[in-house]
């Protein structure tokens, strides 16, 4: 049967190309000067469009590859690295797959009738006038372009004559052409041609045309080729996001289609459906976040969202507002224009694209506390939390579990997710059969609403903390991150240090404190700091690792805040154990800390100066600490800063440094005194404490040198 039906295929395309021959012949015996003027014209253009790509392969503009402006922005090149190393791999990929097909339809040798039929059309078109162009442009429209072998042919064969021909005058050569191009620019080698070729300017001029079905046409393929981040940056420096926003002004200004015929609205829709979808791809560059915002994009994407129910026009119009969401200026922007509350109208559509598009939205928006209001004044969680019944959607779970994470960290959301029970959904989802990304999330989920003391026990119940233990040993940084963050959490509470401790959590801590990642090593440290707090004989513990302390101490020469700031952390905690605390004295503990004093980060300051605080136990610690220059900075942290838990960590460090003589005298002549007068007055009993204590020292010094001057 297949036999019969790939010979009638054959024979059907060989009457085809015997009708291009006679009709051909026809055209060259009615007017043959005609026909090689044309021919030699087409010929020429081809071999100058075939030397010039040659030419800019070599060179190109500006030393750049295919004659496409180079970009010089840095976002916009970190934003298209990857994608560009992506693509070089699927080229490879690509060259390997024509030569598995070579192998297969014998292109060596014997070659697939449609291969070898679409060859001759070009060879027609190459040789012959309009007429023929035409005709060939009819019949490659009717194969299946989305055939990969037949692709290869046409990129091999006939890209350049296509390119060519949509910078012809002629409307119907241009269409003709585009339809094809269309199709075709969805293969990732031959989107790299079109754009090594040069063809990206024409095709973004074409939509500026006042045809209209040009005008779709050119914003599909562009949409195609704006995959590619290279590309993107072409479509962006030759004009194309502009071009692209008019077009959908202009379709829907109701002014100029106020009285139009039915068949223009429908044009009019289809063009606003192809910009759309043209700068929904786009959207994926960080520079053409910018370009969209300074064309004036955002009012026009928000008439779409509102007044639009043409799901094909609200998926890539979502989809271009969640791409932008990243930016702060967009979420301010979708939160003051009144967006939100469309998005979580169009949430609860039956379309399931749509729902992750929106969903994708709000993992981004709802990072705004007032975006995250709006979502649950709008009954929008619901509708998320039932989006993880459609767990076979790997996208759409995706998606779902990013905006149930980033609700859960308003206090009011998280309410309504506890009553929806969504904690034991979330722990069923941590498993290895499920994409990383979904991991990620519901990590992220289960590590905030822990932050919550009664969902505790229920993670716990639930087996949640085997779950996320299980997930130390991975290397994807963000899952690393959330789980040693959600760990820290439930190691608050005792309950849970013994299940820690017997899924060897903390040694898997430890492990992660020396992983090149700043962000693994920060969260492992704040993770280890209320287990060592919570649990028994915790100074012996941290003696059973060998080269534990060693690769603490060379943490604290982070160049990372965050690292510095979690490791001190941790030093306070382990200096609270005498036996430990000489150990660090010999690692030169006081001399890292001290280092650290000429810090402006306010993050830093807190963790630095209980460090300072119980490492000054030890007298020659304290003394030291003197030597090394870190009074005064601690003073002056007490001095200028206007948060009060500065201020009770600096007077703690300080009434332990006032132990020392010298450091008093360091003190006294800094006027230390005025200061601790002010926060004895703090309503803050710590601050008091100390402050009154560290006055206490330096007053007691005092009288002990009134006392030797005087004799008393």
């Amino acid at each position: 049967m297949m036999k019969r039906q790939a010979s009638s295929r054959t024979l059907s395309l060989n009457n085809e190309s015997n009708l291009i021959q006679k009709r051909t012949s026809q055209q060259l015996l009615l007017n043959r000067a005609s026909m090689k003027s044309l021919g030699s014209l087409s010929h020429s253009q081809s071999s100058k469009r075939l030397s010039s790509v040659n030419n800019r392969r070599q060179t190109g503009p500006g030393g750049n590859m295919g004659g496409i402006p180079k970009a010089t922005d840095s976002d916009e090149a970190s934003s298209s690295s990857d994608e560009s190393d992506e693509e070089d791999e699927f080229m490879r990929e690509q060259d390997q797959r024509k030569k598995d097909l070579a192998v297969k339809s014998g292109l060596t040798g014997d070659r697939s009738p449609e291969c070898i039929q679409v060859e001759k059309l070009f060879k027609y078109m190459r040789w012959g006038n309009k007429t023929v162009t035409v005709l060939v442009l009819c019949l490659l429209k009717d194969l299946n372009l989305r055939q990969e072998n037949i692709q290869m042919t046409i990129e091999e064969h006939g890209l350049d004559l296509l390119l060519n021909l949509i910078d012809t005058d002629d409307l119907k050569l241009k269409i003709g052409s585009l339809r094809i191009l269309k199709e075709i620019s969805t293969n990732v080698a031959i989107r790299k041609s079109i754009r090594d070729l040069g063809g990206l300017q024409a095709i973004v001029n074409l939509a500026k045309s006042t045809n209209k079905e040009l005008k779709c046409l050119a914003a599909e393929t562009i949409a195609n080729l704006a995959n590619s981040g290279k590309a993107r940056t072409a479509v962006r420096q030759y004009g194309g996001i502009k071009r692209l926003v008019s077009m959908i002004e202009l379709a829907r200004d109701k002014k100029l289609n106020q009285h139009v015929s039915e068949e223009t609205k429908k044009h009019n829709i289809e063009i606003t459906r192809c910009a759309a979808m043209a700068l929904s791809t786009c959207a994926k560059s960080n520079k053409i976040k910018k370009a969209m915002r300074k064309v004036g994009a955002i009012p026009v994407l928000a008439e779409l969202l509102t007044n639009v129910n043409d799901i094909t026009i609200l998926i890539p119009v979502v989809n271009t507002l969640q791409e932008c969401a990243n930016d702060v200026n967009y979420r301010i922007a979708i939160r003051n224009m009144g967006l939100v509350q469309h998005i979580v109208r169009h949430l609860k559509s039956d379309n399931i694209e749509l729902k992750m598009y929106c969903s994708s939205a709000f993992r981004k928006i709802c990072e705004d506390k007032e975006s995250s209001d709006i979502v649950r004044n709008q009954k929008g969680l619901m509708p998320l939390v039932d989006l993880l019944e459609l767990s076979d959607n790997k996208e759409l779970l995706k998606a779902a579990t990013g905006a149930i994470w980033k609700c859960s960290a308003n206090p009011k959301n998280a309410e309504v997710f506890e009553k929806a029970n969504i904690i034991e959904t979330l722990i069923k989802f941590i498993n290895y059969e499920q994409p990383e990304e979904v991991r990620i999330n519901c990590t992220g989920a289960i590590a905030t609403l822990a932050k919550r003391k009664h969902n505790r026990p229920e993670i716990r119940q639930k087996d949640g903390i085997k779950s996320l233990m299980s997930q130390l040993g991975t290397t994807t940084v963000s899952l690393l991150v959330n789980s040693t963050d959600a760990v820290g959490t439930m190691a608050e509470d005792k309950e849970s240090i013994g299940t820690i401790i017997e899924l060897d959590g903390i040694r898997l801590l430890w492990s992660l404190l020396k992983n090149p990642n700043w962000e693994v090593q920060a969260s492992a440290a704040n993770a280890m700091c209320p287990c060592l707090r919570n649990m028994e004989d915790a100074g012996e513990e941290v003696r059973a690792y060998v080269g534990g302390l060693e690769i603490m101490m060379n943490l604290l020469k982070s160049d990372h805040d965050e690292v510095l700031a979690a490791m001190c952390k941790t030093v306070a905690q382990i200096a609270q154990d005498q036996e430990n605390l000489g150990i660090m004295t010999d690692l030169k503990v006081v001399e890292l800390l001290a280092n650290l004093t000429g810090t402006n980060n306010d993050l830093l300051k807190v963790p630095l100066c209980d460090a300072i605080g119980y490492c000054s136990n030890k007298k020659q610690n304290c003394r030291e600490f003197g030597d090394y220059g870190a009074v005064l900075p601690i003073l002056n942290f007490l001095k200028t800063s206007n948060k009060e838990s500065i201020k009770a960590s600096a007077a703690f460090a300080l009434n332990k440094l006032s132990e020392d003589a010298r450091n008093c005298i360091t003190m006294h002549k800094n006027g230390v005194f005025e200061f601790l007068m002010e926060t004895i007055a703090s309503k803050n009993t710590e601050l008091q404490k100390n402050s009154a204590s560290c006055l206490a020292n330096i007053r007691r010094l005092a009288m002990c040198n009134e006392r030797a001057k005087y004799g008393r």
